[in-house]
């Protein structure tokens, strides 16, 4: 399911507290997941946008309104830190790529404020074998710093507006 379809039946079933419960951000003290991770599961860049997926502007590297298309594993790892309570933990079956390729030099610097390692387990690269051949590990983070923060974005491109908003006098 594309993330932009997954956020309509969100509002869609807004009326139904009971089934969007599970989605409250910073409700969680453990999340653990084996996203699907390939080179062809990315998350567009104009659905992260909208989902204020703040990862996908972080791998951008160029400014505050850029995003790009992003692995879902990372689109995950976000999601995880905005489920989990301050000091909450997350397990995550990720690519050791990402943490140490040049491609995403940028991820150490977006986990800085969010999530601190606390653990790494190797995963044998025999354990997906049939279905890929990437080298896995299980990582461990904790929850980090002031939680989760609105996004900064360009009032001018209509992105975050606050309709609501009275300055104070």
């Amino acid at each position: 399911m594309k993330l932009s379809s997954f956020l309509i039946l969100a509002n869609r079933y807004g009326k139904n507290p009971q089934l969007l419960a599970p989605l409250i951000d910073e409700q969680y003290t453990v999340v653990i997941t084996n996203p699907p991770f390939g080179e062809q599961l990315k998350i567009k860049a104009s659905d992260s946008r909208a989902a204020g997926f703040t990862i996908a502007r972080a791998a951008a590297m160029s400014g505050i309104n850029n995003y790009v298309d992003l692995e879902i594993g990372l689109i995950f790892l976000e999601r995880a830190w905005r489920l989990l309570r301050l000091g909450g933990r997350v397990g995550i079956v990720l690519p050791e790529t990402y943490f140490f390729s040049h491609r995403y030099r940028w991820l150490t610097e977006w986990l800085k404020e969010r999530l601190e390692l606390r653990g790494m387990l190797n995963i044998p690269m025999e354990a997906f074998q049939e279905f890929c051949r990437a080298k896995t590990n299980f990582y461990i983070f904790e929850k980090i710093g002031l939680g989760i923060q609105p996004a900064v974005t360009d009032l001018n491109q209509g992105y975050g507006e606050d309709k609501n908003f009275q300055e104070d006098k």
